[in-house]
């Protein structure tokens, strides 16, 4: 087994590549709300540690857990994924995400940055969101 691949070479990597689509995936997911396009991102094991939240462990707790905010809110994120490490079948995703929340009732929109660290772990085909750590970013958490 070889070392980890860090920084701009693992972003660049094949693998890279196709972490960039999970992420890039999940994020227009979550902006539609779309639980059935999100569910194959995720491990069966997946564990997400939301900020100011209890963890959600496995798929059903972590839909549940999006479930009220899918129908109330309208929810849209970009993502800056800069750094990544890759070290055999896991890698870790380092990224601000930014999120512009409008309730679907209208009403003021919101803006909000966060720090995610999220691990993937690679199974026989295909890179899947294994651990998701969330953290409200302290100085651009509200704008």
């Amino acid at each position: 087994m070889s070392g980890p691949v860090e920084g701009r070479e693992a972003l660049a990597s094949k693998d890279g590549k196709a972490i960039r689509a999970v992420i890039d995936a999940f994020a227009a997911a979550f902006g539609r709300g779309d639980v059935d396009a999100i569910r194959p991102l995720f491990a069966p094991d997946a564990v997400v540690y939301p900020s100011n939240d209890r963890d959600r462990i496995g798929w059903r707790d972590i839909a549940e857990y999006w479930a009220q905010p899918f129908e109330l809110l309208r929810i849209q994120l970009t993502v800056d994924l800069h750094n990544l490490t890759v070290c055999g079948d896991l890698a870790v995703a380092e990224m601000i995400t930014s999120a512009t929340v409008s309730p679907k009732a209208g009403g003021e929109e919101m803006r909000r940055k966060y720090r995610d660290m999220v691990v993937l772990r690679r199974d026989s085909t295909n890179w899947l969101i294994y651990r998701n750590l969330s953290q409200a970013y302290p100085s651009l958490a509200c704008e």
